[in-house]
Formats: structure tokens, C-alpha cells, sequence
């Protein structure tokens, strides 16, 4: 998530121990989910949403950029617990990741993050 400084906490929203803290890093969202093996509206849509949790949580952080980017399925890596999950969802396994797309994202975003650094300093 790449975000700026906040102004302060946002009414009805929960208390976060490191809200200050995060609020002041700047950093760059880059999300690999399996969802995106198929890239069509629905799962760029459920991909969309798996981060409202920590941005309700932690609301002075503001994206500067995002990306969103098929990942990759490796069931040898799971936890025992996952793994069984996993072999019941018949979810398959694979890396379906784009490198040159994520090398692309990730130079489209430097200058953005560099602006962003130096606003706040």
C-alpha cells in the first residue's frame, strides 16, 4: 500500500496500535492472489476489496498506486492446515505471475514514490 502522511483518525473507525506510525512510511501496494489467474471483472473486483480490513483499520495511509497481479499456488509451501484446505477447494496449483507486467507497474510507481517521499520531508 503506498500512502502519505494523515491528517488524523477518521470518526468510527477503530483504534490501531501503529496508526501514527504507519501513517507516516511510504510504501507501494502490490498484490499477488490466485484469484487473478483469470483476469476478468469478477475476480478483479473480489481482488479490489482484500485490503478494505487493513484500510479501515489504518485510514491516514492513502494510496498513491496499486497493482494487481495473478500469483502463484504452491501447495509443497502450505501449512498442513492449508494444504488440506486448499485440496478440498480443487483450487488449482500453478504460477501464473507476469513478471515484465510487474517490472512495468513497479517503474511506473518509483516516480510516484519518490514524489511522495519528498512531499514529506
Amino acid at each position: 500500500m503506498a500512502g502519505r502522511r494523515g491528517s488524523g483518525h477518521k470518526a468510527g473507525a477503530p483504534p490501531y496500535a501503529h496508526g501514527a506510525e504507519v501513517a507516516n512510511r511510504i510504501a507501494a501496494e502490490l498484490r499477488d492472489a490466485q484469484t487473478g489467474v483469470e483476469d476478468k471483472p469478477a475476480n478483479r473486483e473480489k481482488v479490489a476489496h482484500y485490503l478494505d480490513k487493513v484500510r479501515y483499520m489504518v485510514p491516514d495511509v492513502v494510496p498513491v498506486g496499486e497493482g494487481r497481479f495473478a500469483g502463484k499456488l504452491d501447495p509443497a509451501v502450505l501449512p498442513r492446515a492449508d494444504r488440506c484446505a486448499w485440496r478440498l477447494s480443487r483450487t488449482p496449483a500453478g504460477d501464473w505471475r507476469n513478471w515484465e507486467e510487474i517490472r512495468r507497474w513497479t517503474a511506473a510507481i518509483r516516480p510516484l514514490l519518490l514524489q511522495a517521499a519528498m512531499a514529506c520531508d
